[in-house]
C-alpha cells in the first residue's frame, strides 16, 4: 500500500506540474507582450535611482547637488537659466511654471551635462536651445511644452541612452530635436507643430546627424513642419509608427 501511495503521489506530481508551468509561462507572455509591462528597461534605470527630498527652485542658477528641484514660481532669464551640474537630479515644473529666455541664439533654458537627470512638467520658451544635453547619459525629458526656440528645442550632443517622451514642440525656428554624436536614444510619443514652418529649407522636426547611431524615433506626431525626420551620416536608426 505504501508503494502504491508513493506511485500515486508521483503520478499526481507529474500530472499537475506541467500544466502549472504552462500557465505560468502564458501569464508571463501576457504581461510582457500584451500588457506591454517593461522589464529592466532604460526607464527603470532612471526611476530606480534615489532622489533626496524636494528643494524649492525660485531663481535661475547652477544645481550642484543631487536631488529633486521643484519650481515654485516662473523664471525669467536674461541669458541661460538652469545648469544641471550633478548626477541624479530631477527638475519639476509641476505643469504650472514657465522658464522664459531672452531669445538669443546662445542662451539655454536647461543645460544638462551630468548623468541621470529628469526634466519634466515644464513650459520653456524663447531660448536658443530650450534644453541642451551634452555628454550626459540615461536622462529623461518628459511631459514638457517647448515654444519659440531661436535654434533647437532639444539639442543632444555626445549623449546616449536618453529618453525624450510625451513633449509638445511648437513654433521653433529650426529643429525640434537634434542629435549628433550620440546613440541609443529614444524619441517617443512627442508632438511637433509648426517647427521651422517659415524658414526654408533647413528646419526639421527631428534631425539625426554626424554619428547619431542606433536611435529610435517612435510614435511621434509631426504636423505643419517644413521637414519631418531627417537622417544624415549615421546608421542603425529605427523610425517606427510616426504620423507625419
Amino acid at each position: 500500500r505504501s508503494r502504491q501511495k508513493m506511485h500515486s503521489v508521483k503520478r499526481f506530481q507529474i500530472h499537475y506540474v506541467w500544466p502549472i508551468l504552462i500557465v505560468l509561462i502564458v501569464l508571463f507572455l501576457i504581461l510582457f507582450f500584451v500588457l506591454n509591462i517593461p522589464f529592466n528597461t532604460q526607464e527603470d534605470l532612471i526611476l530606480l535611482q534615489p532622489f533626496p527630498g524636494a528643494v524649492n527652485l525660485s531663481s535661475c542658477g547652477t544645481l550642484n547637488a543631487n536631488g529633486t528641484y521643484v519650481l515654485n514660481q516662473n523664471l525669467v532669464s536674461a541669458g541661460s537659466c538652469l545648469h544641471v551640474n550633478a548626477s541624479n537630479v530631477v527638475v519639476d515644473g509641476l505643469n504650472l511654471y514657465k522658464i522664459t529666455g531672452p531669445g538669443s541664439a546662445g542662451s539655454i533654458g536647461v543645460l544638462v551635462d551630468r548623468n541621470n537627470a529628469v526634466i519634466k512638467n515644464l513650459n520653456i520658451s524663447n531660448f536658443g536651445s530650450n534644453v541642451a544635453i551634452r555628454g550626459a547619459n540615461i536622462s529623461l525629458v518628459e511631459n514638457n511644452n517647448f515654444f519659440y526656440s531661436s535654434l533647437v528645442e532639444i539639442n543632444l550632443s555626445f549623449s546616449s541612452n536618453n529618453i525624450i517622451r510625451n513633449n509638445i514642440f511648437i513654433n521653433n525656428t529650426l529643429d525640434g530635436v537634434a542629435i549628433h554624436n550620440g546613440g541609443s536614444n529614444l524619441i517617443e510619443s512627442n508632438t511637433f507643430l509648426g517647427n521651422g514652418a517659415t524658414v526654408a529649407p533647413v528646419p526639421k522636426a527631428v534631425y539625426l546627424y554626424n554619428d547619431a547611431d542606433n536611435n529610435i524615433i517612435k510614435n511621434n506626431i509631426i504636423k505643419s513642419s517644413y521637414n519631418g525626420i531627417v537622417l544624415f551620416s549615421n546608421k542603425g536608426n529605427k523610425i517606427i509608427g510616426n504620423d507625419i
